[in-house]
């Protein structure tokens, strides 16, 4: 079967450091994040657009503590509206991006947050894993006609084929496997769920939480076309996803293992290679004149 990553990021593995939240609602570092991602191998860089009001209800507290909606409570709205960036903002950090040659783009959580990154012109667009039963979003999603990574923590395989079936015919896409565990443990891991994916159609890679890079090089060589990692500036720098996260020196690293790792698994072919014909059309010279 034909690779189908040509068709969506080249020849090498794409590889997504995901910004996040990690930059704490601060433009500057969000910049330096991007520069850092960009200087560190990564091929694009990935946000998270929402309204902090349409994500969560004043009840969700109330909800997740009691099961009831009785009280009113702003915290959890509050503590995600401060790492919202305006539309301005985003245009700056998309210029960034642009300067460093990494590509900006963002997972949106609501219908408004796609409707500001069609302003910026993003070229694709993240389903998060949360958000794959969000029917408006991906529908909204869709219409785009850009290209979309699906990522697929939590999810049932009938919820997977529903999602593929509302953006087939407008947009290319591409299925991460995940888990939706914080921090992801290796035993937990579950690689060997990519294969299985490839039957949905579309390119598979790989969305770690795990804090480390060897999941991500392991699921490399189980033939993954794109990974996402989250990233952060330094270990010791606080920020809401710092215990999944790699700091640039580890993405430098992961970035040197995935060019490997393309060299190492070949191209799947059966037949022998051209050095191995070489050697065959020796052995039959040989027997020939034996």
């Amino acid at each position: 079967m034909r690779d189908k990553r040509n068709e969506l990021f080249g020849n090498k593995i794409f590889l997504i450091a995901e910004i996040g939240l990690n930059h704490n609602g601060d433009l500057d570092t969000a910049k330096e994040m991007i520069r850092q991602s960009a200087l560190s191998g990564a091929d694009a860089v990935k946000f998270q657009t929402y309204v902090p009001e349409l994500m969560y209800s004043v009840y969700t507290k109330s909800l997740l503590e009691k099961g009831k909606d009785d009280i009113q409570n702003r915290d959890i709205i509050d503590f995600f509206a401060k790492y919202c960036f305006s539309f301005f903002q985003y245009e700056i950090l998309k210029k960034t991006a642009e300067e460093y040659g990494v590509l900006f783009f963002s997972a949106p959580f609501d219908v408004e947050s796609v409707d500001l990154l069609e302003k910026l012109d993003v070229k694709i667009y993240k389903i998060a894993s949360s958000e794959i039963t969000h029917e408006r979003l991906i529908d909204r999603i869709s219409l785009t006609g850009k290209p979309v990574i699906i990522s697929t923590g939590m999810s049932y395989e009938n919820e997977i084929e529903r999602v593929i079936e509302m953006i087939q015919g407008r947009n290319k896409g591409v299925l991460l496997h995940c888990v939706s565990l914080y921090p992801l443990k290796n035993e937990k891991a579950g690689l060997s769920r990519m294969p299985l994916l490839r039957k949905f159609g579309l390119p598979v890679g790989f969305s770690d939480h795990s804090p480390s890079i060897e999941l991500a090089v392991f699921s490399a060589y189980m033939g993954a076309s794109v990974i996402e990692k989250h990233f952060t500036l330094a270990r010791d720098y606080e920020c809401p996803d710092g215990n999944v996260s790699i700091t640039p020196s580890q993405m430098m690293d992961l970035r040197k293992a995935l060019d490997e790792s393309i060299d190492i698994r070949g191209n799947g072919a059966i037949s022998p290679d051209e050095d191995e014909k070489i050697l065959i059309n020796k052995y039959c010279y040989l027997i020939s004149h034996s």
